[in-house]
């Protein structure tokens, strides 16, 4: 098959900057499509699509094949680039394309992603809200069909069990794409995304099954024919950490580089002295309602903790907390936002001395994980990187569902226990049940080495795609 070259102009490079989205231009067929007086509500945003190169041995590679990876989540985007990483490492591989069930900055949110993970390319960034569940589906279906028609992928695959990944996996199955599951069997934290899943798993043509009896149960009730399973080693979390683990600096050093109190470090003198104890919190307000927003931060405002929580929080965030404490004296009180990295006014240090919550921006993932890993307890969005790492690294952990305004409870193996509404008094109670039933955890202790999962699920994709290839030249 002679080699498709690609365009420089159409594909830059980006070093540090977020990809913009620019429109992808249309065929006259799609074009009238989308101008018909049906459609016209949710042309304007149909497609959002940011058709930049990540820097990396793929993106630099001529090649027909394409594979769209679906990720509604942080975790998700990592568990695809150490993927995408795996198939590179094993010779001849397809272009890796991200399609971001957005916002790009909750999926994808640090640009270095691309350095250390250098085999993806972002290939879509679809818009998503969930106040209005009907047009955005409607917005992302029509915007993923033209991305697909224009790409013509040779699978799509899917992770997560969101609405917005269920609409794309609707939408490739509509255009005949063939389906590919990993992590099939696994159920998160929403009721409701288990109902997801269960639809993904029964429309896809592939599902790779972490070799445990949870999953495989799942699998099994379902009816599903054994010759659409592929079993792995396990998870993906474990070789997505290890990928980004070189990265990982000491607690205290992260501090410092983000302006925050050095005290709050585990050890931060050169005597070994202990520093405070702090829970971190990772939740993010991008797309929350303003009730839902005001909720969470109230919550994290109340949790108990010898020390503080230091709140990583995004840019977009940072913006709605500055708004939300404008309007709230007493909350102000109690949540501070650090901002600037220069020498601070003496009002603004006493300040952060009382405030029970500091809140600072950190785009960095490894610098995230380099705090998470001098925590005694986190508070996370279900979804986010830092969940798999904190499982990892055996950090006790709460998940919190933002937009559904809940605190998961899960028990050591992830599976769903309760969820109670979002609030002060539910953090604690099940914070501290999270740290009753963590025990013998080694201080700042380090992810395993890779579980093979990634070559594993890595081998059975090519091997699939290349029968399928085959049969259709056979045919």
């Amino acid at each position: 098959m002679e080699a498709e070259p690609l365009e420089e102009e159409a594909w830059p490079p980006v070093e540090a900057e977020m990809p913009v989205g620019v429109d992808i231009e249309l065929d006259a067929q799609s074009q009238a499509a989308l101008m018909a007086p049906r459609l016209r509500s949710v042309s304007d945003a149909a497609v959002k699509a940011a058709r930049v190169h990540a820097a990396g041995r793929l993106s630099r590679r001529d090649s027909r094949d394409k594979v769209f990876c679906l990720a509604d989540s942080t975790s998700a985007a990592l568990k695809f680039a150490a993927l995408a990483q795996a198939m590179a490492e094993q010779g001849r591989s397809p272009r890796m394309m991200l399609v971001s069930l957005g916002p790009l900055p909750r999926v994808w949110p640090w640009s270095g992603m691309g350095r250390v993970l250098p085999a993806m390319e972002i290939g879509l960034d679809l818009e998503w809200s969930d106040d209005d569940l009907d047009a955005s589906v409607a917005r992302m279906a029509e915007g993923f069909g033209h991305f697909a028609e224009e790409y013509q992928p040779l699978a799509v695959l899917s992770l997560g069990a969101s609405d917005a990944v269920v609409a794309c996996c609707l939408a490739a199955r509509q255009r005949g794409l063939p389906l590919i599951r990993l992590e099939a069997g696994e159920r998160a934290a929403h009721a409701q995304q288990g109902w997801n899943a269960t639809l993904i798993e029964q429309m896809s043509d592939l599902l790779c099954v972490a070799s445990a009896p949870s999953p495989l149960r799942a699998l099994a009730r379902q009816g599903l024919l054994p010759e659409r399973i592929a079993c792995v080693p396990e998870a993906l979390k474990t070789d997505a950490v290890a990928a980004v683990w070189p990265e990982v600096m000491t607690p205290d050093r992260a501090f410092l580089r983000n302006g925050l109190p050095m005290y709050l470090g585990p050890t931060w003198s050169v005597n070994g002295v202990n520093g405070t104890p702090y829970v971190l919190a990772a939740c993010s307000l991008i797309g929350l309602p303003a009730q839902r927003a005001l909720a969470v931060v109230q919550a994290l405002a109340q949790v108990r903790s010898d020390g503080k929580v230091v709140w990583v929080v995004d840019a977009p965030t940072q913006a709605v907390l500055v708004e939300l404490l404008a309007a709230d004296a007493v909350l102000a009180e109690r949540v501070c936002v650090v901002q600037g990295d220069s020498l601070r006014r003496p009002e603004v240090r006493a300040h952060m001395d009382a405030a029970s919550v500091l809140c600072r921006e950190v785009a960095s993932l490894p610098e995230q994980i380099s705090l998470l890993h001098g925590a005694n307890g986190a508070v996370l969005d279900a979804g986010h990187a830092l969940a798999d790492v904190a499982a990892l690294l055996g950090v006790p952990f709460v998940r919190v569902d933002g937009a559904h305004g809940q605190v998961v409870h899960c028990n050591a193996h992830g599976a769903v226990l309760d969820q109670r509404d979002l609030n002060g008094d539910a953090l604690n109670t099940v914070l501290a049940e999270a740290r009753a039933a963590v025990v013998d955890v080694p201080v700042l202790a380090q992810p395993a080495a890779g579980s093979g999962a990634a070559s594993g699920i890595a081998a059975h994709l090519l091997a699939w795609l290349d029968a399928r290839e085959q049969a259709a030249m056979a045919g």
